[in-house]
């Protein structure tokens, strides 16, 4: 048997996953006929024998089927471990978050979904910077310059170098909200912040405060409350973290929430929020479980906000036993199958770029 090169054993392997990639991406179903194979050679860029070994050995899988003088039919759906495409998951390693952890399983699950293997790129430093270097994630710029990957999800910024390495590639990519400062498409998760606002005026509450994260978000937020709340002092729109933490590590919210609540309690009690909107489902737990120790440890302590906050659909973080607000949730299988969805569009062709910024609404779950 005749030894095939390098080469061509590569293209060979290249074709079978665009053979498996125009299947998927032209929603073919069994017993339906592909092109023929001079088309398929002029699609794909490669020679009649090379088309002819990838056809063959996709028949010996049971993918595809020869019926003699007529068409190359789709046999079988099931894949037998083939991946149409590689896609790069570039991101921190914040292990100490559920929402994160569970956000990459999504991605899994949705990328497996679309027939594509996921290849992870993790943070090899842990300090904190405004924008990355490809240089930060092992590997990443190596598959890029080789052709190993054919599209990016990123939850970090990239420096202008890395964005003319990935573009000089014709590599697509989709940012999540936490590229804050990626430009492109970018799917994000839509503030509740305005509704919430909304909300505040609706009810006539007339002391809300708000408790944020903070950075990178402190300005935009600050202005956007001011705009609302003209009236309402500084010292009710709260940042528990105005600045970066250099370290990625687990931010001490406890503490810095505690600061805040300290901050409020000590006020006159016609002085204390009446409402306190908290867009953060760990800030929103530790916050009100605080509240309920100081309420116990104090009969006379009677301060009992009325809270609008925001809960993660697939992690249950913070759940009271008792209705204490207007909660709004979050859908993180839908971020997941939005962004991945968006991607497999840059990655066919078919995508809308008049559509680059894709939001995700929460929902009003839970009111008095």
């Amino acid at each position: 048997m005749k030894k095939l090169k390098n080469n061509q054993g590569n293209q060979t392997e290249v074709s079978k996953r665009k053979l498996i990639c125009y299947i998927h991406d032209q929603k073919l179903r069994e017993g339906d006929a592909l092109p023929s194979q001079t088309v398929l050679r002029k699609l794909f860029g490669v020679g009649a024998f090379t088309i002819q070994r990838a056809i063959s050995a996709l028949e010996k899988d049971g993918i595809l089927e020869t019926i003699p003088h007529r068409a190359v039919r789709v046999k079988s759906l099931k894949t037998n471990g083939y991946d149409a495409r590689l896609i790069g998951l570039v991101c921190l390693r914040r292990s100490y978050i559920p929402s994160s952890t569970i956000l990459l399983q999504c991605l899994l699950n949705q990328l497996a979904d679309q027939n594509c293997q996921c290849k992870l790129f993790l943070r090899n430093s842990n300090q904190m910077t405004d924008v990355d270097s490809l240089a930060h994630f092992d590997g990443l710029q190596r598959c890029i310059e080789r052709g190993l990957i054919h599209g990016i999800l990123t939850t970090v910024s990239f420096d202008d170098k890395s964005w003319r390495i990935i573009r000089d590639h014709h590599i697509p990519v989709v940012s999540m909200d936490t590229a804050s400062h990626n430009k492109g498409c970018k799917v994000s998760f839509a503030s509740i912040l305005p509704q919430a606002y909304g909300i505040v005026k609706s009810r006539h509450l007339r002391r809300p405060a708000l408790i944020h994260c903070g950075y990178p978000f402190v300005n935009a937020i600050r202005s956007e409350f001011k705009a609302y709340f003209p009236k309402q002092d500084e010292q009710y729109c709260r940042f528990l973290f105005p600045d970066m933490i250099e370290a990625d590590e687990a931010l001490p919210m406890a503490n810095a929430a505690q600061k805040v609540l300290d901050d409020f309690c000590g006020m006159p009690e016609d002085l204390r929020p009446d409402v306190l909107i908290i867009p953060d489902d760990f800030i929103i737990n530790y916050v009100y479980t605080e509240l309920l120790k100081r309420r116990l440890a104090s009969p006379s302590f009677h301060w009992q906000p009325h809270f609008i906050y925001i809960i993660q659909k697939q992690n249950l973080f913070f759940t009271p036993s008792e209705p204490i607000g207007d909660c709004f949730e979050f859908d993180i299988i839908q971020y997941a199958e939005r962004a991945v969805q968006a991607l497999h569009e840059k990655m066919t062709g078919s995508f809308n770029a008049e559509n680059e910024n894709i939001t995700v609404i929460p929902h009003l779950v839970n009111a008095p």
